[in-house]
């Protein structure tokens, strides 16, 4: 069954942070690695470089993710682990909705099909030479929505699909570019933006999947785009910094914030404090706790070289129902965000003995009250590990 851990969380007390036993009422997490194995290689259409795996995500009863390399991977109870190859293509994203899973990626590749079944492609509007960086089902919608880069090089392009099968060019907009692409949805409004890699039309967002809207949230890429529940009800984004609208309306007015600093535990288990938002990399999507009213987000690890981590990957848990007090540094210049209640360092395997490269985390997510996080390995072995709370 692999090997089990009981992480040993680390309570953060005074500063900014304060540690509360009755908010924080989860306590230590039982991690299992339930899968290890090596990935494929030989993927030949597109980029066969370093595996990237997809999010990670739960539908029908499955829980899911895939990979750059071809290889689907689905499990019914976060334990057992199947393994599935989905032809000669590389995958960025998957999606599930009206009984439908969508595999999407690469040369504007798309599928319909079951995880374990039969995939069929399809024609995704987005042509040979694009990326399909994400898909999200709408639900208030009834709507799957695709985002990336077309084939004309700095373009944004958005289509939509009902039954997953025949797509519907929505947007092209030849003055940005959405390679990372990314999608949100807040279903309360029936809300859905899709952050865009440049520095201008940063941001698009619309009601009902058909026509879109633009707003220009701030300076710079969105590489990341999330509308938070909770206390804050408000739309985020980020690149090398942290930004916020000023409601919940995506269209008003966006401002600066001062990116989260959490307590992080290094190699010699020193408290070292570290930025979430510096590197637009780790601005990973929070996963929402919906039973305790908690968001989590992983940190990645920082690799010194040498067999040695500067940064141990840490899980965060952060307070949904409490901002932390507005602290203003300047005038213009503020930052609201929740409270952190809890970092756990996670688990992470041996050095790749081939190359003395460490596994590295690639996705996170919180599942049907499940914790599912994924390694993968740079080095020769080409391994990949999956640990679990389940």
């Amino acid at each position: 069954m692999g090997q089990t851990v009981i992480s040993a969380p680390q309570v953060l007390t005074g500063g900014y942070y304060p540690y509360d036993p009755v908010k924080n009422p989860l306590g230590q997490k039982t991690w299992t690695q339930y899968y290890k194995g090596s990935y494929p290689t030989n993927v030949t259409n597109g980029n066969n470089g370093s595996t990237v795996a997809s999010r990670i995500i739960y539908g029908n009863g499955i829980y899911a993710f895939v990979s750059n390399q071809g290889a689907l991977y689905y499990s019914t109870d976060a334990k057992n682990w199947n393994v599935q190859y989905v032809g000669n293509q590389v995958f960025y994203c998957i999606e599930y909705g009206n009984s439908i899973w969508i595999l999407a990626g690469n040369a504007g590749v798309l599928y319909s099909g079951t995880p374990g079944g039969t995939w069929t492609a399809r024609t995704s509007q987005f042509g040979g030479g694009a990326v399909i960086s994400d898909v999200r089902w709408l639900s208030g919608l009834s709507l799957f929505v695709a985002a990336g880069q077309p084939t004309s090089s700095g373009a944004c392009a958005i289509s939509t699909s009902s039954d997953g099968i025949t797509w519907t060019n929505r947007l092209n907009d030849t003055n940005s570019q959405a390679y990372y692409g990314a999608i949100n949805y807040d279903s309360s409004t029936n809300t859905v933006a899709v952050a865009c890699g440049t520095s201008s039309n940063n941001l698009y967002y619309s009601t009902n999947g058909t026509s879109w809207s633009v707003v220009n949230a701030f300076s710079g890429a969105a590489y990341q785009v999330q509308f938070m529940k909770g206390a804050l009800n408000r739309w985020t984004a980020g690149n090398n910094n942290y930004y916020s609208s000023t409601s919940a309306n995506i269209g008003s007015n966006w401002s600066s914030q001062n990116p989260t600093v959490y307590i992080a535990m290094n190699d010699n288990n020193r408290s070292i404090t570290q930025n979430i938002g510096g590197n637009p990399r780790a601005f990973w999507e929070m996963q929402y706790d919906s039973v305790n009213n908690y968001y989590y987000q992983i940190c990645p690890p920082v690799f010194n070289g040498g067999g040695s981590y500067g940064f141990v990957p840490t899980l965060l848990t952060y307070d949904a129902s409490t901002i932390q007090t507005t602290r203003y540094y300047s005038s213009t210049s503020y930052f609201q965000g929740y409270p952190i209640i809890k970092a756990e360092p996670l688990i992470m395997s041996s050095l790749v003995a081939s190359t003395g490269t460490p596994l590295t985390i690639q996705e996170y997510a919180y599942l049907n009250g499940v914790h599912i996080y994924i390694l993968f390995s740079a080095g020769a072995d080409n391994n990949l590990q999956i640990f679990t709370t389940a």
